[in-house]
C-alpha cells in the first residue's frame, strides 16, 4: 500500500497512532454514514458508506475547522462543543488541547488542535472557538 493512503486511510487505530494522528474517540454506528463519536458527543456523518467493524474515528490535529457563534440546531452534525485546556506555543504552530463538553459538562477526554501561525490572527480577532467542526472527507473510520 503506498504511504500516502496509509497516512489517508489507515484503517486501524494503532496504524493511526504511528502515523501521528491524535484525536480518537469510541464510534457506534447509527446508520449508513452515521455514528455517535461517544467521547466527544458528537455525531459524525462521514462520507463513506460502507463500514464493517468500525470502532474508532480518528482526526488530524491540523484538519479542525474553528466555529465561534452558536450552532443552529441543524448543523451541529461534525462540531464538538469544546473547553480550553492549554496552549503549548511552538515556533510555527499553537498546539490548543481542548476537552469536550459533554451532556453539558467538561469531559476528561483531551482533543487536539494544532493551528498554523495564519490561523492565529483570526483567533486573535475571535477569541477561543467554541466549537471544532470536522471534515466528512477526513474522519478516519478505524478497527481495533
Amino acid at each position: 500500500m503506498p504511504i500516502k493512503q496509509i497516512f489517508k486511510d489507515p484503517s486501524q487505530i494503532d496504524v493511526a497512532k504511528l502515523t501521528g494522528c491524535k484525536n480518537f474517540t469510541s464510534v457506534e454506528q447509527r446508520d449508513n454514514g452515521i455514528f455517535y463519536a461517544s467521547d466527544w458527543d458528537a455525531i459524525l456523518h462521514v462520507n463513506e458508506k460502507t463500514h464493517t467493524d468500525v470502532k474508532y474515528a480518528g482526526y488530524r490535529a491540523h484538519f479542525f475547522k474553528p466555529v465561534w457563534d452558536d450552532l443552529p440546531d441543524d448543523s451541529a452534525e461534525n462540531t464538538i462543543e469544546v473547553s480550553l485546556e492549554r496552549i503549548d506555543e511552538m515556533p510555527f504552530e499553537k498546539k490548543y488541547y481542548f476537552h469536550p463538553i459533554k451532556h453539558g459538562r467538561v469531559s476528561k477526554a483531551t482533543i487536539c488542535w494544532f493551528v498554523q501561525n495564519e490561523m492565529e490572527e483570526r483567533i486573535h480577532t475571535n477569541g477561543i472557538p467554541k466549537y471544532l467542526q470536522l471534515d466528512p472527507n477526513k474522519i478516519m473510520l478505524l478497527k481495533e
